[in-house]
């Protein structure tokens, strides 16, 4: 059995393993995960593909068939280019992980896929890129025009991540920036055989390399993001039960226990309510149902309510609550809405909460119609900003949610909190 030949099983068995290995995991509710297992896939159906091809391109008595060796190449290239497009799609989201930016995908690179895909099945016929003839596998008139749709593409990826260098550092753009570039290099060096038949091998080892990478730098971060999630939740902890807050709610229960007995119990029951799910959201290390964070919002809207009367007016819109999310992140939002937006404002005002389910991610909504502040300076509250900050931070490592901010000043602050329906995009 020729060396090449035991190579690409080998390989393919490696793969399977760490097809398996992801499985297990249960990598497959991560979006970018499923990217890399449906290229482990791929790789696996293509190197199957190039040896059928060598099969019956084999000159040995019996074995050559043409038109088999045809089909399979056909196949061959379908799954390559497959391969190619699902690459580029990993390269993207792997940077917007990285960088926790969102990066739409380039319709271009795709439809280079295809043209090139197209135009790659009808050398099969034609001998335009390469030629199938019975013993051998050599290249066309216009092979080099035929992998420059590979090296556009590569090369796209390339640039994409050095245009990113800095954001994503010099060490991780490196290691990133070499998994295009192996198969750049097998195109560059056809040995033993035109490289659209090395390729399997060139996706192989950059896959291995992703792998290898992702799981040393994940097991790494999540110690270092473990550390700061427990350094967040006290900070917002203490944030959230500060002596100002426990003394207003204290002196409003004061008065109500000689005025209405009933509602100061009420609200004794609301606090203590409060203060437990604080202090339990510092052991969570997980996310907890969306039900029991908007509890822990309305137990504190109650309290304000309380103080404020009627200059504090509360909408809630909850069209679901069948999500996940991490501890004390909307309640946070709605406090600065309240304290720092309606309640800053003559008269008070409105602060409204919304969920909608959507296909691709669930929106929480925090709105007021309070002061407004300028989103491109700091808040002059430093509680407020620690709670902002940290709440951005724990949606998008604990769940990969996005939470954008929109205020005018003197029309009032929109908070904008999308959650992917499959919490997360990480793994490999």
């Amino acid at each position: 059995m020729p060396v090449l030949t035991v190579l690409k099983l080998y390989t393919a068995f490696v793969l399977l393993v760490f097809l398996a290995a992801c499985l297990a995991e249960r990598s497959y509710r991560y979006k970018r995960a499923r990217v890399f297992m449906e290229m482990l896939i791929l790789t696996i159906i293509l190197m199957i593909a190039e040896l059928h091809v060598m099969h019956f391109l084999d000159p040995a008595p019996g074995q050559t068939d043409l038109a088999a060796a045809r089909l399979s190449y056909i196949v061959m290239i379908a799954v390559y280019f497959s391969l190619t497009a699902a690459f580029f799609r990993y390269v993207v989201l792997l940077i917007a992980d990285e960088q926790g930016v969102r990066i739409q995908h380039n319709l271009v690179v795709y439809m280079i896929c295809l043209i090139f895909g197209v135009l790659w099945c009808a050398s099969g016929w034609t001998g335009a890129f390469v030629r199938l003839q019975p013993g051998a596998v050599s290249k066309g008139p216009l092979y080099y025009l035929g992998i420059s749709g590979t090296l556009l593409v590569c090369g796209y990826a390339v640039y994409s991540i050095l245009k990113r260098f800095r954001r994503l550092g010099a060490f991780r753009s490196l290691l990133i920036v070499a998994v295009p570039v192996i198969p750049i290099l097998v195109m560059l060096f056809d040995f033993p055989l035109p490289s659209v038949f090395n390729l399997s091998l060139a996706f192989s080892f950059a896959l291995l390399l992703l792998y290898n990478f992702n799981f040393w730098r994940q097991r790494y971060e999540l110690h270092q993001q473990e550390t700061k999630m427990a350094e967040y939740r006290t900070a917002v902890m203490m944030s959230q039960i500060g002596p100002h807050f426990i003394y207003n709610v204290l002196n409003t229960v004061y008065y109500l226990c000689d005025s209405d007995p009933k509602l100061a119990q009420k609200a004794i029951g609301d606090f203590s309510d409060y203060l437990r799910a604080n202090l339990n959201a510092v052991e969570h290390t997980r996310l907890i149902p969306a039900s029991q964070e908007l509890n822990h919002v309305r137990h504190y809207l109650n309290l304000e309510k309380l103080r404020f009367g009627d200059n504090l007016r509360i909408e809630l819109d909850l069209a679901t609550e069948d999500f996940s999310l991490p501890p004390l992140t909307i309640q946070p939002l709605v406090e600065n809405a309240v304290k720092h937006g309606v309640m800053k404002k003559d008269g008070g005002g409105t602060v409204r909460l919304i969920t909608r389910p959507g296909p691709e991610c669930t929106r929480v909504i925090v709105e007021d119609d309070g002061v407004g502040f300028d989103p491109q300076k700091p808040l002059d509250d430093k509680d407020a900003h620690i709670g902002l900050r940290s709440t951005r931070d724990r949606l998008w490592h604990l769940c990969r949610a996005t939470m954008t901010i929109d205020s005018v000043i003197g029309r009032g602050t929109t908070v904008t909190v999308e959650i992917p329906t499959h919490s997360g995009s990480s793994g490999n």
